[in-house]
């Protein structure tokens, strides 16, 4: 499956339930300094973002990349 098709996949999971068992979302500390959620892409690809302010249906996406090296999204 390209990561094209994966990302669009955990999306349309996140729609109907961001915190559903299999895409182990978790509070993490981003390198933004502030607490939010990790979702798993692949092995090493997250996907970082907190519900929006309302928290009905909107979620704030900060970053996708990388779990470890240049371009990680953890502090």
């Amino acid at each position: 499956m390209f990561l094209e098709e994966k990302i669009e996949k955990v999306f349309d999971k996140m729609i109907a339930d961001p915190l559903e068992i299999s895409l182990k979302t978790h509070k993490v500390r981003s390198k933004f300094g502030f607490e939010s959620f990790s979702t798993r892409i692949n092995s090493d690809l997250r996907i970082i973002w907190d519900f929006g302010q309302n928290k009905i249906n909107i979620i704030d996406l900060f970053d996708i990349g990388g779990h470890s090296g240049s371009v990680k999204v953890y502090q």
